[in-house]
């Protein structure tokens, strides 16, 4: 063998050698891939294995669910139940209201009529003392005192019992409308229901 044909099966040894190297990770992969093979049942087992678990984990969860959403029905009618009754709290609470209107209508009303009392009892007693003073009204300088009604005295008094000697018909027809007594025909007979009335003596 001559030098240049050992040359050209070194080299062609050089390649050989390098295309086994590069071609050694393709080897293990298919060796690799046929343990895979091997072991594909194993594997297979261990994929539906994990699949079980998963889907009792999710038929787990959906219970949870279930019982959750059970909890959150009971939820809502116990809370439908308590709007229920704040409901008819509210309405107790409306009729009671209506019913402390009407109790403090019918107070105020009391008020009113006690307070009309009162004037009235005040008026009385005024009346009274009025009438007291002018039963000592006998000479013709003694002053009168006007009885009032509804707080006012009319508008044809006079001061002194001279003055109310000389009213004409129409002023003591006046007087007397005012103090809501009827009039007589005659102004002598208006004149002395007039005096009685103011409790002058002279007309008793």
């Amino acid at each position: 063998m001559n030098v240049e044909a050992m040359n050209d099966y070194i080299n062609t040894s050089i390649e050989a050698f390098e295309m086994l190297r590069n071609l050694t990770p393709q080897i293990i992969n298919i060796g690799q891939v046929a343990q895979g093979f091997q072991n594909f049942p194993l594997v297979q087992n261990q994929i539906l294995n994990g699949l079980n678990q998963i889907n009792q984990s999710l038929d787990r969860m959906d219970e949870r669910f279930d019982q959750v959403d059970q909890r959150l029905d009971q939820m809502d009618e116990r809370l439908d139940r308590m709007d229920e009754r704040f409901d008819q709290v509210d309405q107790r609470l409306d009729q009671m209201d209506e019913r402390l209107d009407q109790v403090d209508g019918r107070l105020n009303q009391m008020n009113q009529c006690l307070v009309k009392i009162d004037g009235d009892l005040e008026q009385i007693e005024e009346n009274a003392t009025g009438r007291a003073i002018n039963s000592s009204c006998l000479r013709n300088e003694s002053t009168i005192y006007w009885i009032k009604h509804n707080g006012q005295i009319p508008n044809d008094s006079v001061p002194t019992l001279r003055d109310f000697k000389q009213l004409n018909y129409a002023q003591v027809s006046r007087i007397l409308r005012f103090y809501d007594l009827e009039c007589e025909r005659r102004a002598i007979e208006n004149r002395s229901k007039l005096g009685k009335f103011l409790g002058i003596p002279f007309y008793h």
